[in-house]
């Protein structure tokens, strides 16, 4: 019992020092609610969340647009990208982290996703972590879904 209770322990600390991420931009929303912001003229947006889920609750997702990395999204926070209208392409990778490395870490899918957006058009995607593997998941929702999803949620760490 004395060893169950040292483990737990262990794994808590570890699992809350993962907070700071090397080259993550340190102007995220603080623990402060995110607003969902309107679409710049001529723009598009693609905003992108996690729900707050135990399956990959340790790790950071780094999310890709066309190439690019633009946010480390842990769960409960939410990110939003603006882009150019037109089609876009949407990766997420989990974050190598203390706990997530080696064969486990490359074995994980990396899913893409292709969206095509009009201008002044918000695309809503919900990215996950499947239970079995916590391997990466996203999947395009309506807005409502979206808006009742984030609720209390904060700012992703942008890259």
């Amino acid at each position: 019992m004395k060893r169950f209770l040292i483990g737990a322990l262990a794994l808590s600390v570890i699992a809350g020092c993962d907070d700071t991420i090397p080259g993550a931009s340190s102007t995220s929303a603080g623990g402060q609610a995110v607003a969902m912001a309107s679409v710049p003229a001529g723009k598009s947006v693609i905003l992108l969340y996690r729900k707050k889920t135990f399956a990959g609750s340790a790790s950071y997702q780094t999310v890709t647009v066309d190439g690019v990395q633009v946010a480390l999204v842990s769960v409960g926070s939410v990110h939003q990208e603006v882009v150019a209208p037109g089609q876009r392409m949407v990766q997420v990778e989990t974050t190598p982290s203390m706990l997530n490395v080696g064969l486990a870490l490359a074995l994980q899918r990396k899913p893409t996703m292709a969206i095509n957006l009009k201008s002044g058009e918000t695309a809503y995607l919900e990215l996950g972590a499947d239970t079995l593997d916590a391997s990466p998941t996203i999947r395009r929702v309506d807005a409502a879904t979206a808006r009742a999803d984030t609720a209390g949620f904060v700012a992703a760490k942008p890259i």
